[in-house]
């Protein structure tokens, strides 16, 4: 690609936490093995946060911004143009989310993926009371709106792809930039011994406390499993979540596996990406039973870490996951619960999951393919400038 001297702002002002930061150092990590996406990009995040960390380590250009909502405020209603202006930025590409508000003359690249925004038969927000459910919808109409003063629209799957050039994007130029594992992950992985799992049945939902994961939907599940396993002479299942267990949400979750007779779930606490690797070889199963998801890290994660992925069965999680992951409907426990005990019970089984989910990367592409993709996107936009 040629380098034709503009600058392009990289947008990491949004993502804050869970998937979204993961993301957003896995992408600063990226450009920095990118010269010449590199040398065009003025990272802007919050300051003194984890991307604002992965850039000092790789001596990435970068322009911090205040902490906060009050330093997104400044961002957005001013901030973001004087940095694109005293750069001489041209472009501005956002992970997720979308560009600074007072952006004028600035050719707009954002990530979209809200997958419920583009999937409206589903009703997403349908465990949330009636005032926080019209507060939500309202919240998306606003997002959308916002996400629609972009140029050209980044998704993550095929599936997402599909349904945004012919809904709501169908007048702009959508683009498909599959994920991939975080670089800082595999790398973890890659220089750490695998636990000893053997007899043994932990599952991990490495999730924020939202409505959509239906977190409280596995505790008849993992009752069902530890009766199956019980029966067997095995050890009784545990459910590991990455939730703080003084937040409201995970009371619910503790009171959902009372009732139905569980094992109480183990809440983990909030995890740093850095702290990733090490949770999911101390785990022998992901779960993401999430009513609807546009892609997640869970699912590619446990495909790198070699372990069995739960998933929601769903076109979107199909559409995305093949043959590597054990499908369940939540509303149907016992189903789900007989379904996962048969798997792990059986080796030959989980061999064929975990060649299932190397393919899945495999259909990724190459590690560094997303980041070289995202270049391509970025600098034709700067060549064009």
């Amino acid at each position: 690609m040629k380098d034709c001297g503009a600058n392009i702002i990289v947008n990491l002002v949004p993502p804050t936490a869970g998937g979204g930061l993961q993301n957003a150092v896995s992408l600063v990590m990226g450009i920095a093995g990118n010269e010449t996406l590199r040398r065009q990009s003025i990272i802007v995040c919050p300051a003194g946060g984890p991307v604002h960390l992965a850039c000092k380590e790789n001596d990435m250009n970068v322009a911090p911004v205040r902490a906060g909502l009050t330093g997104r405020i400044l961002f957005e209603f001013g901030g973001g143009i004087r940095i694109a202006r005293r750069h001489g930025a041209k472009t501005v590409f956002t992970l997720f989310g979308n560009a600074p508000l007072v952006s004028p003359g600035l050719y707009r690249i954002s990530g979209f993926a809200l997958s419920n925004i583009l999937t409206p038969e589903i009703d997403f927000w349908q465990d949330l009371p009636p005032s926080r459910r019209f507060l939500k919808k309202l919240k998306d109409v606003i997002r959308l709106w916002l996400a629609r003063r972009s140029d050209e629209i980044i998704v993550e799957t095929e599936f997402l792809g599909q349904r945004a050039r012919t809904g709501p994007f169908r007048d702009r130029i959508v683009h498909v930039v599959k994920m991939e594992p975080s670089a800082a992950v595999l790398k973890a992985l890659t220089n750490r011994p695998r636990n000893d799992r053997r007899g043994r049945l932990r599952l991990l939902a490495l999730t924020g406390p939202h409505p959509n994961k239906r977190l409280t939907a596995m505790a008849p599940i993992m009752a069902r499993l530890a009766a199956l396993r019980s029966r067997r002479g095995g050890t009784l299942p545990e459910f590991v979540i990455s939730i703080d267990e003084t937040h409201p949400h995970a009371k619910s979750v503790a009171a959902a596996f009372e009732a139905a007779g569980a094992p109480p779930p183990r809440f983990l606490g909030k995890i740093a990406p850095s702290d990733v690797a090490a949770q999911l070889q101390a785990v022998d199963g992901i779960v993401n039973i999430a009513r609807l998801e546009s892609f997640s890290n869970n699912w590619v994660e446990a495909w790198a870490a070699g372990l069995p992925l739960i998933s929601t069965d769903a076109d979107w999680a199909r559409a995305s996951c093949g043959e590597a992951a054990i499908y369940v409907d939540p509303e149907q426990p016992e189903q789900a619960a007989e379904r996962i005990y048969t798997v792990f019970s059986s080796p030959e089984k989980l061999a064929a999951l975990a060649l299932a989910g190397d393919r899945q990367l495999l259909e990724l592409g190459a590690l560094g393919s997303k980041i070289e993709r995202y270049a391509q996107v970025l600098m034709r936009t700067a060549e064009r400038s």
